[in-house]
């Protein structure tokens, strides 16, 4: 539950309106089944559109880091700008065009999210991505706990 008082109730339910408010954009759903990764993540995404991000089985972990011009063919992710945040089932996260992340992993088992973005940008994978070694590829990012 959002960590605000709800905006309407019923009997049996909470709701929260404007919660967040998106592009005036088509948006799609899409879904992503991921697993934990042991090697280092040398490599972050970024696209020129904004992804919302909803873990759905279990928690996982997400890698971001500092947004650049992704219409720059020079602009890298600086490994020593990353940071992973845990998101639980339920929880959301809003990544903002041009913000450099990896895929949601979970901690155990097989991660479930579903994400949401706009259609209409076409590119690697039908939409725009970017994938490319951090600038310094000599850091290593995550290890798993």
């Amino acid at each position: 539950m959002p960590p605000i008082e709800p905006t309407g109730k019923g009997r049996n339910y909470k709701f929260w309106v404007g919660i967040a408010q998106f592009p005036a954009e088509p948006l799609v759903m899409g879904a992503v089944v991921t697993d934990w990764d042991e090697k280092p993540v040398e490599r972050l995404e970024a696209h020129t559109h904004f992804e919302l991000m909803i873990p759905v089985k279990t928690p996982v972990v997400i890698i971001v880091s500092e947004p650049s011009d992704v219409n720059d063919a020079s602009a890298k992710p600086k490994a020593e700008k990353a940071k992973a945040f845990l998101i639980k089932p339920g929880e959301g996260i809003l990544i903002e065009a041009g913000t450099w992340h990896y895929v949601p992993m979970p901690l155990e088992g097989e991660g479930f999210c579903f994400f949401m973005l706009n259609p209409n940008v076409k590119g690697i994978g039908h939409t725009n991505v970017h994938m490319k070694k951090f600038e310094n590829s000599d850091l290593e990012i995550v290890k798993k706990p």
